[in-house]
């Protein structure tokens, strides 16, 4: 039962990344460029780093991503006050539009996600995906 149960995940979240992909690419935007920019958003002046971590990429990675979305004028960098080298990210008035633009393309794709599913069966999905991912944080025991 439990390789059917990780099967279907690793399924689903294919299928996932792949209509964020096909949706995205109108906007000239990777899933993970999505994500940076939905994040500097939600917690304007961001560095680099701090991005890294929540996105589990490296901190080179991030530094790239930040980098090509500054030249697009999606983000703005500037020092952090008190702060010599650290870089704070914040979105620059495209990059609010072209977030708000990902979040419509975005809704859609959860609408066909849940297709079917009435509110009940919905709230119980989230449920068990969020137990999911919670139960994955906790280091299996001996490795704590």
């Amino acid at each position: 039962m439990e390789r059917e149960l990780t099967h279907a995940l690793r399924q689903a979240t294919m299928s996932l990344r792949d209509a964020f992909r096909q949706a995205l690419a109108g906007l000239d935007l990777t899933p993970v460029q999505n994500t940076v920019l939905h994040m500097v958003a939600a917690e304007p002046g961001s560095s680099s780093a701090e991005l890294a971590r929540r996105t589990h990429v490296t901190p080179q990675t991030m530094h790239k991503l930040v980098t090509d979305l500054q030249r697009r004028e999606l983000l703005e960098l500037q020092p952090r006050p008190g702060h010599g080298r650290i870089i704070d990210a914040h979105l620059t008035d495209e990059g609010r539009r072209l977030v708000g633009e990902a979040d419509i393309r975005a809704q859609s794709i959860e609408d066909r996600l849940a297709i079917g599913l009435d509110e009940g069966q919905r709230k119980q999905l989230l449920q068990l995906l969020r137990h999911c991912v919670t139960a994955l944080d906790v280091p299996p025991e001996g490795q704590r």
